[in-house]
């Protein structure tokens, strides 16, 4: 029976004395506990599963920025960065600053502050570390400190203090587990949710849709089959110069001939149009 795999470059076509056939029952080749990384099409009830079972919590920022809806609004609201910074004094007269002039010696201001306003998009806070300040005490230099370095609790109690709690009597933030002291921290706070966490429904909703379109276009069911009639038996030769005729006369668009051997058949497939993939792909581009 090797022939059919051959016939039908499908892995599911369908065999005389099988309990379902194609027609009475389509199925996607993958499994029904398979997903979309599994790189085939997932059954659409396996969607809706994967979409009201999908984990809780936030996103993470590779996951938000795959959807390319989010990557663009992302892109927008951090061209804010490319906007100049203007120091202004009591009297509306502008100031010169050379610390606005260049935040941190090593990094385009431009980048360090589109950085900055996607951590306040992405996490509704920010933070800049001051690395060297003038002899007023005004800061001279900061660095942007990625917010998943930064906490506001002790990570463990090996901090050295003179205090019997081990906890340093100032204030204190800990980067990358150690303490610094607050003064030496800048803090900005976003006035809407991170959107990360408010947004992880509809940025897994995004996903799952992009993903199922893919591979439902790059792996789709047969649109017809062959079978032989009874008694015939065709060989791998026979069968690949009868779907290299037949393929041919598809593309010049000639009038088919189906020889008395074989039999003819259809599948009606559910098409991206019927399973409304391009319709779901809209909505969560919109939310």
């Amino acid at each position: 029976m090797g022939f059919w795999r051959t016939l039908l470059n499908w892995q599911s076509a369908p065999r005389e004395g099988d309990e379902h056939s194609i027609v009475d029952a389509v199925e996607f080749s993958a499994p029904i506990s398979g997903s979309v990384e599994d790189g085939l099409p997932m059954p659409i009830d396996q969607l809706l599963y994967e979409m009201k079972n999908a984990e809780s919590g936030p996103v993470t920022r590779e996951q938000a920025l795959g959807v390319a809806s989010v990557l663009k609004g992302r892109n927008i609201i951090c061209s804010l960065a490319t906007l100049p910074l203007r120091q202004i004094d009591p009297a509306q007269s502008e100031v010169d600053s050379p610390f606005l002039r260049q935040l941190d010696p090593n990094v385009a201001n431009v980048v360090t502050l589109s950085q900055t306003v996607e951590d306040l998009l992405f996490h509704g806070v920010a933070w800049w570390r001051i690395t060297s300040r003038y002899v007023t005490g005004f800061p001279r230099s900061v660095e942007r400190v990625a917010t998943d370095r930064v906490s506001l609790q002790q990570p463990d109690r090996r901090v050295t203090s003179p205090l019997p709690s081990g906890i340093p009597p100032y204030g204190t933030v800990w980067v990358d587990g150690r303490p610094v002291p607050a003064r030496d921290m800048i803090r900005f706070d976003s006035p809407n949710p991170p959107l990360l966490e408010a947004a992880a429904p509809a940025i897994r909703r995004a996903r799952l849709f992009e993903q199922t379109s893919i591979r439902y276009s790059r792996n789709p069911r047969p649109q017809d089959y062959f079978t032989p009639a009874e008694d015939v038996d065709p060989d791998e030769k026979e069968i690949e110069q009868l779907l290299r005729t037949w393929r041919d006369a598809r593309q010049q668009e000639s009038t088919a001939y189906i020889p008395s051997v074989l039999k003819y058949h259809t599948v009606d497939v559910l098409s991206p149009a019927d399973l409304q993939l391009i319709e779901l792909k809209r909505d969560a581009t919109l939310d």
